[in-house]
């Protein structure tokens, strides 16, 4: 078996709201009920954070700054149809909207917010289709 490494750079992107507490950004993937945080790889030339601000841009609808780095997660997975064996490291910064509460993130169709009613049946949803849905922390 093959063995290939790949690198992306992503966001985990937070604000705090005196109402809900801690909101962290989490993106739908492909496969139905699979959330992940904002990531992707490079463009030629970009650098590790100008990916990452862009990824979460992409991703979220937001411009987001970053103000640290989170670390990276390593994993591995196969890719058997072309007996490869890929290793990847995925590297996250923390970001914040660069305008705080002057953006939503864009919804996932369908997608449920913290009382679980989903943008399909919440009045006056948007249902553009969109991929990011905001996830709540409580207080405490």
């Amino acid at each position: 078996m093959r063995t290939e490494r790949a690198e992306s750079f992503g966001g985990v992107v937070y604000r705090t709201d005196p109402d809900v507490g801690l909101e962290i950004i989490v993106v739908g993937r492909k496969d139905p009920g699979i959330w992940g945080l904002p990531k992707g790889t490079p463009n030629p030339g970009e650098s590790m954070e100008e990916t990452a601000l862009r990824e979460v841009r992409e991703e979220t609808g937001l411009e987001v700054e970053i103000v640290g780095e989170v670390g990276a997660i390593h994993y591995r997975y196969t890719i058997a149809s072309e007996g490869v064996l890929v290793q990847k490291v995925v590297h996250h910064f923390l970001t914040t909207p660069a305008k705080p509460h002057s953006a939503e993130p864009k919804r996932r169709r369908g997608a449920a917010d913290e009382s679980g009613a989903s943008a399909r049946s919440r009045p006056g949803a948007d249902h553009g289709g969109s991929r990011a849905a905001g996830k709540r922390g409580g207080k405490g």
